[in-house]
């Protein structure tokens, strides 16, 4: 995958972390269907590149993300809806185009806006650094782990605009903190900050601010010094899929796919090293 010059992300690696930050602060980090475009092509950088283990996203300034662009909602309202408003805007993003997503997972994931990232073969953490809003939530919802910072909170702000539970949010909010809490979330639009959204299972993990990008890398780190990169791709891959099985499905799946990783190089040498005192070196995910 090729470098681009983005405008409404920033791109870096930081050791085995590639690290994507929502790039329009002035705007707290408001999303565009640009800004959706720029995401989908760093995260097929990410998956390409052998040295990254793992995916962080985040935003500039003192917020994630306030949510959709309010100035494009205007226009979609005054264009008679969003296919009308689609219709009217020309998009030349041929440079940008990427398709991401290594993994075999179910179709309802791989065709969302955001849901896709349950397809990409490496780990993704939301950082939330600050506020999250609306169809933000969709971001760090679709993401496999969501460490927030101590000023980090969501807030839904659907009934607030005239909106609904987009992108999603309706089929995963409820699967992680219950439909009870589901509902509270969306309805009130209250902010739910890290230790509220720790004990409803919103969030992973919680760091000071300061402490918040720094444990995140930390946390990719341990994975790629410690973890197989394709046991990690698999068992994601697995995680998604189960969602959709009874267990009777998953529990055949998942002795074919034991039996068939008691005969690769990655468990001979999580043995061997085990055996021998000493950190396993596994191969990377990525493109040569």
């Amino acid at each position: 995958m090729t470098e681009a010059n983005y405008t409404d992300i920033a791109y870096e690696t930081i050791d085995s972390a590639a690290v994507i930050t929502l790039s329009r602060p002035k705007q707290m980090n408001a999303i565009t269907a640009h800004m959706g475009i720029e995401v989908r092509h760093a995260l097929a950088r990410a998956e390409d590149d052998k040295n990254v283990v793992g995916i962080i996203i985040t935003g500039a300034g003192k917020a994630f993300s306030a949510g959709a662009d309010m100035k494009a909602l205007q226009q979609i309202g005054q264009a008679g809806g969003l296919d009308e408003f689609n219709k009217n805007k020309q998009h030349n993003e041929s440079e940008l185009h990427a398709n991401p997503g290594n993994l075999d997972v179910p179709e309802g994931f791989s065709k969302g806006t955001y849901s896709f990232f349950a397809s990409i073969s490496k780990p993704i953490i939301a950082a939330v650094n600050g506020p999250v809003a609306g169809a933000a939530m969709s971001i760090i919802l679709s993401a496999d782990m969501r460490f927030f910072g101590t000023s980090g909170f969501v807030t839904s702000s659907f009934p607030q605009r005239g909106m609904v539970a987009e992108l999603g949010i309706s089929w995963v909010l409820p699967k992680i903190v219950g439909p009870d809490n589901a509902l509270d979330i969306l309805w009130s639009s209250r902010k739910i900050f890290g230790n509220e959204a720790k004990e409803l299972k919103l969030a992973t993990r919680v760091y000071p601010d300061e402490d918040l990008l720094e444990e995140s890398v930390v946390y990719i780190n341990h994975l790629a010094e410690n973890c197989s990169p394709v046991s990690i791709a698999t068992m994601k891959g697995q995680v998604y899929r189960d969602l959709f099985r009874d267990p009777t499905e998953s529990f055949k799946e998942a002795h074919r796919i034991t039996k068939a990783a008691l005969k690769t190089e990655d468990f001979i040498e999580g043995v061997k090293s085990f055996m021998e005192g000493r950190k396993p070196h596994f191969p990377r995910i990525g493109r040569d």
